[in-house]
């Protein structure tokens, strides 16, 4: 029996229908792949830096942050890589680090200064460069128009730097400027025929004796110093 030609136009849209929703259903298996591979890229690449930056994080509270690092993850096995750290530096026992800002050339006493045992003077001038301190020994630096806060925090960078080249750290770090002088005096009367030399080194005297975290001149008056270790 012939099917008649409705029948037959009616079979084949069912057919038609058919092979339309199995395009469908291959279009949407492949978006889904697609889409999966993606979402797993997106998410694997969202771990990775919430990784890395949760590493940094605690290295800079832990003061280990290096610039030069990075954190390698390895998708086979999910284990985290991380560089060897450099080995912290040591403290010598009795060293100090004059950091001094003057206006131009280093005076007679910081050149004296820098030859004691066991003391390094860095000079930051802000009004011309010095010319007399490098023939000395004496590390020099021009920053000029500086202000008292960016002359003394690039002085402490500078200190920073060399004790990385020198493979050790101070154990004071003593800010002056360079005008300044000590003077000895006791029970308020000024010794006169005392030398900031000689003052110099009483003063490194007391601080390898009491090795305060921090200490300051004493003010009269002046309640900032009333926590800090002061020395008359």
């Amino acid at each position: 029996v012939q099917p008649s030609p409705r029948m037959e136009r009616k079979a084949n849209g069912q057919q038609a229908e058919r092979r339309g929703q199995r395009r469908t259903r291959t279009v949407l298996m492949l978006l889904l792949i697609v889409g999966g591979f993606n979402a797993g890229l997106l998410f694997s690449d969202v771990i990775c830096t919430s990784l890395r930056f949760q590493s940094s994080i605690l290295q800079v509270f832990r003061g280990r942050l290096n610039p030069a690092s990075h954190i390698k993850l390895t998708m086979s096995s999910f284990r985290l890589e991380m560089p060897p750290r450099p080995p912290a530096l040591a403290i010598r026992s009795r060293t100090f680090a004059y950091l001094v800002m003057g206006e131009g050339d280093v005076e007679d006493v910081w050149l004296q200064s820098h030859k004691a045992a066991n003391v390094c003077v860095i000079y930051l001038s802000w009004l011309y460069e010095s010319g007399n301190g490098r023939e000395a020994g004496v590390q020099t630096y021009f920053y000029p128009n500086s202000t008292w806060a960016s002359g003394r925090n690039k002085l402490l960078h500078l200190a920073k730097e060399r004790e990385v080249r020198q493979a050790w750290k101070f154990e004071f770090f003593v800010f002056w400027d360079a005008d300044a002088r000590l003077m000895l005096r006791h029970n308020q009367t000024l010794f006169y025929n005392n030398t900031h030399m000689q003052a110099s080194r009483l003063h490194r005297r007391l601080l390898l004796r009491d090795r305060p975290a921090r200490a300051g001149i004493a003010f009269p008056g002046d309640p900032q110093m009333e926590t800090v270790s002061y020395y008359n």
